[in-house]
């Protein structure tokens, strides 16, 4: 299980509330993670200054590399 992290937590600046405060967002987010955390396959992926383009990058190497392929 791959977590992106919401952008209300460490990308406020992106973050859009159509459905959910960034407080609200932030605390779903917890949430979910409190849930995953432990379970061996689980992978969370932070916001960083690298931006989002990074964030699907890795994720998408996660999952090569998870069905076998370069």
């Amino acid at each position: 299980m791959i977590h992106l992290v919401t952008a209300a937590d460490g990308a406020e600046e992106v973050y859009v509330p159509e459905k959910y405060t960034a407080e609200k967002a932030r605390e779903i987010d917890r949430r979910l993670i409190d849930a995953w955390v432990g379970h061996p396959s689980f992978d969370l992926v932070k916001n960083r200054k690298k931006g989002f383009q990074n964030k699907i990058d890795y994720c998408l190497k996660k999952v090569l590399s998870i069905v076998g392929m370069p």
